[in-house]
């Protein structure tokens, strides 16, 4: 279950992490009043999310995918589609737009 803002949970150090090795790795995740907000706003057309697409890969090529997330400088979102082929020619031709206009926003 999920707790509130400043609930302290108490975990003994020696059974995790000495005994079962234990590793904790932590992460960002929005909250539902963040999604609400972020999807309220794609529904009005707001916020231009298609715009935002720069890449998108079969399973094939996933590993493509991966790279350019890692080194976002030539991507802002990439899409991967397992069980569909890339996109039709005019989605790919989208995203090598919106690939020249990000990168004509960075070198502006």
């Amino acid at each position: 279950s999920l707790t509130g803002q400043g609930v302290t949970v108490p975990v003994s150090v020696n059974d995790l992490f000495w005994r079962r090795d234990v590793t904790i790795t932590t992460t960002y995740a929005a909250s539902p009043a963040d999604c609400a907000c972020a999807l309220e706003l794609i529904h009005r057309r707001r916020v231009a999310v298609r715009e935002m697409i720069t890449h998108r890969f079969g399973l094939p090529d996933i590993g493509k995918g991966f790279r350019l997330v890692a080194e976002p400088e030539e991507s802002m979102k990439v899409i991967i589609r397992p069980f569909e082929d890339v996109g039709d020619a005019m989605e790919q031709r989208r995203d090598i737009e919106n690939r020249e206009t990000i990168k004509e926003r960075k070198d502006a």
